[in-house]
């Protein structure tokens, strides 16, 4: 059985049907939508803060080197192999 409780001031989905605590609350479905807005609030607000914030320098300078060589890298090996797999199928009889 799932139930919502408020458990040492903290909201708990519980779904076991056991749950210790030293406080309980019964909340009414306004008191719940009340706590889970603010819940979803405080996520949202610590999710556009991560993503508006400046990173830091070593952060922007390990992004540029992941964007610059994995491409690079990829483009080089696919190059290798492409003059192998050229040298192996042409004719050499002129060597």
């Amino acid at each position: 059985m799932t139930s919502i409780a408020v458990c040492d001031s903290d909201l708990v989905v519980n779904v076991d049907g056991y749950l210790s605590c030293d406080e309980w609350r019964v909340l009414t479905p306004a008191e719940l939508a009340a706590e889970i807005d603010v819940v979803v609030l405080a996520d949202l607000y610590d999710l556009l803060n991560a993503a508006f914030t400046t990173p830091s320098g070593s952060t922007l300078a390990g992004a540029f080197m992941a964007g610059l060589t994995v491409p690079m890298i990829a483009y080089l090996t696919a190059w290798g192999y492409g003059k192998v797999i050229h040298f192996a199928e042409s004719n050499h009889t002129d060597v």
